[in-house]
């Protein structure tokens, strides 16, 4: 039986990669799966310099792991249909396994989970100006990769446009079908329903430009006053992660004002926790989110805190939001075995 060789994101308490660092052993071991984890020790647990993660810390950490991946080559220890998982597909130095796999015709395959890159114009990334060499990196790791791993159908259209359409506008109808949409693991043990829910607005984002958070300091100025809600912003409030669950649990109403999202884990977590969630009307809550908790203008964001404010209201949806609940930890569960069935059967 083929070996999965995973090569995690760094364990940061800040991101969800701590927790997957947990959950992709636990469902391979529920799977009867044989695989080995390739987590050298991080600079650090925390995001120093960055966004979503540590700028010198990842670079680290990835070519710890490379280098970690060489002597297991160099013991024999890879052997043929070995199957590579990387945690994230944005990972410059990749292409050495590639180098390897061609040079000595090893018959090894590579998968990958893409979380963003310059393809999307609102990703740190491409704010750094990476996207006149990220570019031509990504369309290079889509052909190298046997499959590629995305959350949403949003997520495939945008990294397929992008790695496609730069300078000739040259297409690769092929590379398409190696992009696969399995969504991505979140399990609900964060859910706290002993903790009782207060009347509490809550923008659950990173505090980067592409998730606008000075929208809702002006949501806040204007109605905190008129209905006499809390509203908070997760990372000036939080210390911690726990805190941060702790404080989703507590909230009604989630927001969101984000010009770059692929999937929403922050999102999905609060939904998880029991908030109502509002988001804007286009990425990819066009096609997770049901159009009553998605608003088109900022006028139409404050009328629905408003609406959402009302008991009446909040029980009269409650049935649909415990559906959307249901669903996206239905999802969740099932995204780590899709990617498995994916790679066993190709």
């Amino acid at each position: 039986m083929s070996k999965i060789w995973l090569l995690p994101i760094e364990p940061l308490i800040e991101r969800y990669s701590a927790q997957w660092l947990k959950w992709f052993p636990e469902e391979f071991n529920r799977l009867g799966i044989d695989f080995e984890i390739i987590n050298p020790k991080p600079l650090s647990d925390t995001i120093r310099q960055g966004s979503f993660l540590d700028i010198i810390g990842t670079n680290y950490y990835k070519m710890t792991q490379l280098q970690q991946v060489c002597l297991l080559f160099e013991e024999g220890r890879i052997k043929e249909n070995d199957i590579f998982l990387l945690a994230e597909g944005w990972f410059p130095g990749i292409e050495m396994l590639a180098y390897i796999r061609d040079a000595l015709g090893l018959k090894f395959k590579i998968y990958s989970i893409f979380h963003a890159g310059t393809y999307d114009p609102y990703d740190f990334l491409t704010q750094k100006g990476m996207r006149k060499w990220g570019k031509h990196l990504e369309r290079s790791w889509l052909e190298m990769y046997d499959g590629v791993f995305v959350a949403t159908e949003f997520h495939k259209e945008l990294l397929f446009k992008g790695i496609n359409y730069f300078e000739t506008g040259s297409i690769n109808l092929d590379l398409k079908d190696k992009i696969h949409v399995t969504g991505l693991p979140i399990y609900p043990e964060f859910v706290r329903p002993d903790i009782e829910k207060s009347n509490i607005v809550v923008f659950p984002h990173r505090l980067d430009m592409e998730k606008q958070p000075e929208i809702f300091d002006d949501l806040k100025n204007e109605l905190q006053l008129q209905i006499y809600w809390e509203f908070y912003k997760t990372k000036e409030f939080c210390e911690n992660k726990n805190q941060y669950y702790i404080l989703l649990n507590q909230s009604k109403i989630s927001v969101s004002c984000a010009l770059q999202e692929t999937f929403g884990i922050c999102m999905q977590e609060s939904v998880m926790c029991g908030c109502i969630p509002l988001v804007p009307d286009r990425l990819s809550y066009k096609e997770l989110y049901p159009d009553v908790y998605r608003y088109t203008s900022y006028e139409d964001l404050k009328e629905k805190v408003k609406c959402f404010t009302v008991d009446y209201n909040i029980r009269l949806y409650s049935s649909l939001l415990e559906n959307l609940r249901q669903r996206f930890i239905k999802k969740g569960a099932e995204a780590i075995p899709n990617m498995v069935k994916i790679i066993m059967e190709n």
